[in-house]
């Protein structure tokens, strides 16, 4: 197999396993009176994106940041108290 197909299959395959994880997990979102009640649960976002897109594209560039990213992105999920 080529490499391309190999990590096209593994694309295909994360968004399938956070589509089926996704399915048991609310979200709850609100009014905020303060704009900076809504940092964290706007950074996680990012930060998870961030760090899957550095995983799967820049991985030998980067190094272990994809992982910092992610292990941020899980932290500001427990901070806002969204999930």
């Amino acid at each position: 197999m080529s490499r391309l197909l190999i990590k096209v299959i593994g694309l295909f395959l994360l968004f399938l396993g956070l589509y089926f994880l996704g399915q048991n997990i609310i979200f709850a979102s609100g009014y905020y009176s303060y704009f900076y009640s809504k940092i964290p649960a706007t950074g996680s976002v990012l930060a998870v994106m961030a760090g899957v897109i550095t995983l799967i594209f820049f991985r030998r560039e980067t190094g272990n940041l994809g992982w910092i990213f992610l292990g941020l992105g899980i932290v500001l999920v427990f901070l806002s108290g969204g999930a």
